[in-house]
C-alpha cells in the first residue's frame, strides 16, 4: 500500500506540476482556497484513512506505523526534498526534469511525514481518558464531516477583527464542537458510521 501511495502521489504531483507551478493557489466557490497540486493527495489520504479504519489499524493486532522507522524516512525524505529545492535550479536541468524530481521527492516526503506523524501521535497520545474516549467514539464521523464544516466557519471568521491566534482557536473549537455533535447525534445513527460493538 505504501508503494502505491507514493507512486500515486508522485504521479499526480508531476502531472499537475507539468501544467502549473506547484505553489499555485486557487479559489473555489469563494470558500475553498487550495493548491491544485495537493488535491489528489487530499483525496488519496481521505480514502487511505477510511481503508485504515476498516482494516482496524491501531487496534489490537492491527498495523501501527512505527515512529522510529517512519521518523527516519521523514528526516531523509525531508532533507532530500529541501536539497533539491536549493540545488537543482543551479544545475541547469530542464524544467520537465526538475518538475518530476520535485514530484518524486515531494511525494516521498508527504507519505513519510503522514505515517511518521501517525506513529508519533500513537506513541505519545495513545491513552484512553474520558474525553479522548468520547472523541474517539465519534472520530470516523468527524473525519467525514470536518472539511465541509471547517471551511464555512473559517470563511465566516475571515472578516472578524480579532487576533489571528485567538481566531484560530475559535475556529478549531467551533469546528470540533459542530463535527462532534454531527457525528454523535447524526452520522453515528447510520449503520456504516457506527463503531462496531465489542
Amino acid at each position: 500500500m505504501f508503494v502505491a501511495m507514493f507512486l500515486l502521489a508522485a504521479a499526480s504531483i508531476g502531472l499537475i506540476s507539468s501544467h502549473m507551478h506547484p505553489d499555485t493557489w486557487r479559489f473555489f466557490a469563494y470558500i475553498l482556497v487550495l493548491q491544485p497540486v495537493r488535491i489528489p493527495l487530499y483525496i488519496m489520504v481521505f480514502f487511505a484513512g477510511t481503508w485504515a479504519w476498516r482494516q482496524k489499524w491501531f487496534a489490537d493486532g492491527g498495523y501501527v506505523p512505527g515512529a522510529g522507522k517512519w521518523g527516519a524516512a521523514f528526516a531523509l525524505t525531508g532533507a532530500v526534498y529541501l536539497w533539491q529545492k536549493f540545488v537543482l535550479p543551479v544545475l541547469g536541468l530542464s524544467t520537465e526534469t526538475m518538475v518530476w524530481i520535485n514530484a518524486v521527492t515531494m511525494g516521498a516526503f508527504a507519505i513519510s511525514s503522514l505515517f511518521f506523524l501517525l506513529g508519533l501521535f500513537y506513541l505519545y497520545f495513545n491513552f484512553a481518558g474520558r474525553y479522548l474516549s468520547v472523541l474517539g467514539g465519534t472520530s470516523y464521523g468527524v473525519y467525514y464531516l470536518h472539511m465541509p464544516i471547517l471551511f464555512p466557519i473559517a470563511w465566516a471568521f475571515v472578516s472578524v477583527d480579532m487576533n489571528v491566534y485567538l481566531k484560530y482557536i475559535c475556529v478549531c473549537v467551533l469546528t470540533l464542537a459542530v463535527c462532534y455533535a454531527g457525528s454523535r447525534y447524526g452520522l453515528s445513527q447510520i449503520k456504516s458510521f457506527a463503531l462496531p460493538k465489542k
